[in-house]
């Protein structure tokens, strides 16, 4: 039987993996960015720039390592706003990563086309690092299943949380976001186990995974710390609640958890941590962002988007939602840390509007963008949902002995399973559908404008060399109006 149940749950996760391979598949085939993503190939064109620049200058000798190191964690880069050497503050391991692997590989393809299929294969194989999770949790094989089966289905009308909006090339494309988001289900996974067992093994992990997450995107990296005392405070927590007498010895052991789960990360990023928060002053912060970013929506909203289905189920019935509220009851009832976690998040997660000025004692927290701490909500919701569906076929295996025969129990799960799923994947079908189709459009109107657009760039080149000066690329305002193809370029 434990055999049948790893095959199913490997054949889910295959089944997952295949949905998005083939619903996302014209990702890679992108030849212009209407989103975030043309902000995020200039940064690695500009990595790529300074890896020939640091070979130019470096000195051949023991220390050329640290010389490229420094040229490319902190570099300038000319191309965003007016100048600024982002770098310095915002994650650049990916970067290095990309144009790396790029100039080892030598593929066949132009790095432009390499850094989308980086991005595509990161999107779809996001499910696995869920299983994955599951599995370090040590969740049955079918729960884990159900979790990557999951993994890709949230729906939101542009929320910027863990939804295929967020990343595919009609939405946001916030990409780096991506290499984050594939440690930090491993990450809580890891560290809530740790909190069970105390193993250096899983400490390891924890701390490996931990440097990747914020490596990744600091600002999600940000959100993984703060999960840190949330989960290993849970126990004194629930010790609390219970009124027991363990309270000291549980918090005792909870502040060495603490330490030992967060020290060593900082440690190792602390080149670029440290220094970005001292010289925050000198962050260059757009003008340009609405207030709701930084503010997020307020408690009312919050609340009223979740029980709408809004947070999770946008354009279909709100299904998902259903699962995490069930989930969150079923991990209440047990004590589990996810539980406190998914309620810590929902609570920053109404921001400044609510909190006020309290959350800026949090490090970091006064430029941050607090609308984005719905993605400590999706991925804890994440964790919820499949929970939240394994204890409903529980319920329904528990009342065998009402059906007639193993076949006609087969038969029930099968319904249940395939309508549930019915349900929820139909949105995410039709969003990456249509997403595939302005791809192919957008593709066809670029072939043949690129003529016309290369020669637009040749003279400008030129006249760079014979007159230099600045392009005046519109105001924020002006350059929504200023559209190219399919796609709207701003300042």
């Amino acid at each position: 039987m434990k055999r049948i149940d790893t095959i199913i749950a490997i054949s889910l996760l295959l089944l997952s993996i295949s949905f998005t391979l083939w619903f996302y598949r014209a990702e890679p085939t992108t030849t212009i960015d209407p989103n975030d993503n043309s902000f995020q190939y200039a940064l690695v064109d500009r990595t790529n720039q300074m890896w020939d620049y640091a070979s130019r200058t470096c000195q051949k000798n023991l220390f050329n390592v640290f010389c490229s190191l420094s040229i490319l964690t902190n570099h300038w880069v000319p191309n965003w706003a007016e100048g600024y050497n982002l770098p310095y503050y915002y994650s650049h391991i990916p970067q290095i990563f990309i144009v790396g692997s790029y100039r080892l590989i030598a593929p066949p393809v132009s790095l432009f086309q390499y850094y989308h299929f980086i991005i595509y294969l990161l999107l779809c194989f996001f499910p696995l690092s869920l299983f994955l999770a599951f599995r370090i949790l040590k969740f049955p094989w079918i729960t884990a299943g159900i979790a990557a089966l999951l993994a890709s289905q949230i729906s939101t009308d542009g929320l910027y949380g863990i939804d295929q909006s967020s990343f595919l090339w009609r939405g946001w494309g916030l990409s780096s976001q991506l290499f984050a988001l594939l440690w930090l289900p491993l990450t809580i996974a890891s560290i809530i186990q740790y909190t069970k067992e105390s193993s250096r093994k899983l400490l390891s992990l924890s701390v490996l995974f931990l440097v990747c997450t914020t490596a990744g995107h600091l600002g999600i990296g940000m959100m993984a710390f703060l999960a840190i005392p949330i989960i290993c405070l849970s126990q004194t927590l629930m010790s609390i609640l219970e009124k027991q007498r363990i309270i000291l010895e549980a918090s005792i052991q909870a502040i060495k958890q603490i330490v030992l789960l967060a020290l060593p990360p900082l440690i190792i990023l602390s080149y670029w941590v440290i220094p970005a928060f001292l010289h925050n002053n000198f962050h260059n912060i757009s003008v340009w962002d609405p207030v709701w970013k930084f503010n997020s929506y307020g408690a009312k909203e919050v609340i009223t988007m979740f029980v709408n289905g809004q947070l999770f189920d946008f354009g279909r019935f709100p299904l998902f939602t259903m699962l995490v509220i069930i989930g969150l009851y079923v991990t209440i009832q047990n004590g589990f840390s996810l539980a406190f976690l998914f309620l810590f998040f929902f609570l920053l997660f109404f921001g400044r509007t609510t909190w006020g000025g309290l959350l800026n004692f949090i490090p970091g927290m006064s430029e941050f963008h607090q609308h984005r701490f719905i993605v400590g909500v999706h991925l804890t919701g994440l964790f919820l949902a499949p929970l939240g569906l394994a204890w409903l076929l529980n319920i329904i295996a528990s009342l065998h002995r009402y059906f007639v025969s193993s076949l006609l129990r087969l038969f029930v799960y099968l319904f249940i399973g395939l309508f549930v799923y019915w349900l929820i994947v139909s949105q995410t079908i039709k969003y990456a559908s249509y997403n595939t189709t302005l791809i192919r459009q957008a593709n066809e109107q670029y072939s043949k404008a690129k003529p016309d657009f290369d020669l637009l760039l040749t003279t400008l080149k030129n006249l760079q060399n014979s007159n230099p000066g600045r392009v005046y690329a519109l105001r924020g305002s002006e350059g929504k109006a200023a559209n190219f193809l399919e796609t709207c370029h701003r300042d």
